[in-house]
Parts: structure tokens; sequence; C-alpha cells
């Protein structure tokens, strides 16, 4: 998963063929029937947005200079998705249902963590 985002700019997922579900981020075994899951399949960058919330501290309880936007992307095509920043966006716009795509960083600065990818930006 680290390393697709990191050499190639791809979300990658698992699907179960007996239960049909598809996670990501992607596991090694089904939470239903508990199938072995070895095969991971690349899925778009895109989803959409089912909760967010803005925060105007940090984790020390200090004011940030500018509110950041959190929220968890179902991503397309999957039964999940990721709790991740919500850039290019002014936090008053942010809602429920906003369709985003995945900014990732610039090859060479990719390190291969869940923070490669920059922010999620509205599609």
């Amino acid at each position: 998963f680290f390393r697709e985002i990191k050499d190639n700019g791809r979300l990658l997922a698992a699907r179960c063929d007996g239960c049909g579900v598809t996670y990501l981020p992607p596991t090694i075994y089904c939470e239903r029937c508990f199938a072995a899951l070895a095969e991971f399949a690349p899925v778009p960058a895109t989803g959409v947005v089912h909760t967010f919330t803005v925060a105007h501290v940090d984790i020390d309880n200090q004011p940030l200079p500018q509110p950041v936007v959190y929220a968890f992307v179902r991503i397309d095509g999957t039964d999940g998705g990721l709790v991740h920043l919500l850039g290019d966006i002014r936090p008053e716009a942010a809602h429920i249902g906003m369709k985003v795509k995945a900014v990732f960083k610039e090859k060479p600065a990719r390190t291969g963590s869940i923070l490669d990818i920059k922010h999620f930006a509205p599609a």
C-alpha cells in the first residue's frame, strides 16, 4: 500500500472474492469470512467526504494560524476510506457528499507514508 503510494502515486485495495468487500486500506484477511487476501488492485484516488471537522487549535491546544479541515473520505470503488486533510478549500465550503481527489506529493518528496498524500482537494 505505502510502496504503491510512494512509487506510483496510486492507491491499492484488497478485495474478498467470497464476500465482495473491497478493503481500503488493504488488509491481509477478510474481516467478515476470514479468507486470506493476497492480491491488491489499484483503485481510484477519488472519493466522497463522509464526515469532516474543522480544527482551530493544534494537538497542544495552541491556536492554528489557519483552520485545518480533516475528513473521512470514502474512496470510490471500495468499502473503506481514509481520514486525511482537505486542502484547496475554505473550511466553510467543506460539506458531506463533496467529491474529492487525492493530491500526492511530487515523487522525489515521497517517503512511503500516508503523508505522501498532501491532502484531498475538491474534484
